[in-house]
């Protein structure tokens, strides 16, 4: 292995280097679909006030649920935690885009399709 910069020397540990790579690829995808959440309700509405509630709509779940998702982490296997989370976040997103593709998106939709519910529980088990 080459020699890393001193900050970046717990990525030659295997199960690290795996950690962070996943961590990086959920985090982009995370940053993707709120980007495009954000575009589609834009360019469907033209209304800030909307757009400004889609942020709302993703952090009101996160502050309300956090209480809940820490006591529910500390009871339940990691494992299984994260692995339900992050498949009702796909399958969230999954929902979303089906319904661009056949036209039957409602900009509600990207309010109650949000995955942020499961963000909380998720944050509180890594």
């Amino acid at each position: 292995m080459p020699n890393l910069p001193r900050g970046l020397t717990a990525l030659r540990e295997r199960n690290y280097a795996l950690y962070a790579l996943g961590q990086f690829i959920s985090q982009l995808g995370n940053w993707v679909e709120q980007t495009a959440v954000a575009w589609i309700l834009y360019e469907m509405t033209n209304s800030p006030l909307l757009l400004g509630l889609s942020g709302l709509f993703r952090a009101v779940p996160m502050i309300a649920l956090s209480l809940f998702g820490g006591a529910i982490a500390d009871r339940v296997p990691r494992r299984v935690l994260l692995l339900f989370t992050e498949s009702s976040m796909l399958i969230a997103s999954l929902t979303v885009g089906i319904l661009a593709l056949t036209g039957q998106l409602l900009f509600w939709h990207l309010y109650g399709c949000s995955p942020a519910s499961c963000r909380a529980a998720r944050c509180k088990a890594r």
